[in-house]
């Protein structure tokens, strides 16, 4: 009896042991999920911010394009002038010049912002892979969470 009831009191050690060891495993699971759903969710809202700045950035990168657009036009109109439609007058001529001059520096700028909004704009667009990993660590989350 007493082998019997030293056999039981090992077996309930045992048992407690393992009952204390899978306690603190869980207790690690469980953390490693807040984890993992917290990092999960600022990645989601990562996202969403880089959604709406790559959609301000085309936004604005069209409106860009009309300005650039409608300044070549400009010098065009002010390019056909200069070749004879305009009053022999000098100061007319030089006044039409530092016109020309204005505006092919606005021109210029607006190509450098232009590029640099390509630019950006590429760099956001090789963020769309994130997606992809929120869905994988969704996956995660899971999975962990069904276990």
């Amino acid at each position: 009896m007493k082998q019997t009831l030293l056999d039981a009191e090992t077996v309930a050690l045992d048992a407690k042991k393992e009952s204390a060891f899978l306690r603190s495993e869980n207790l690690e699971l469980k953390e490693k999920m807040k984890e993992l759903t917290s990092t999960y969710k600022q990645m989601e809202n990562d996202i969403q911010l880089y959604q709406s700045q790559l959609e301000a950035e085309k936004k604005m990168q069209v409106d860009l394009e009309k300005e650039l657009q409608s300044s070549f036009n400009e010098i065009t109109k002010l390019t056909s002038l200069i070749d004879g439609r305009v009053p022999k007058d000098l100061l007319c001529n030089l006044e039409l010049e530092r016109k020309i001059t204005d505006l092919q520096k606005e021109l210029n700028k607006e190509a450098e912002e232009s590029e640099a909004l390509r630019k950006e704009v590429n760099l956001l667009s090789a963020l769309k892979s994130l997606p992809s990993e929120v869905e994988m660590l969704r996956k995660e989350v899971n999975t962990f969470l069904s276990k």
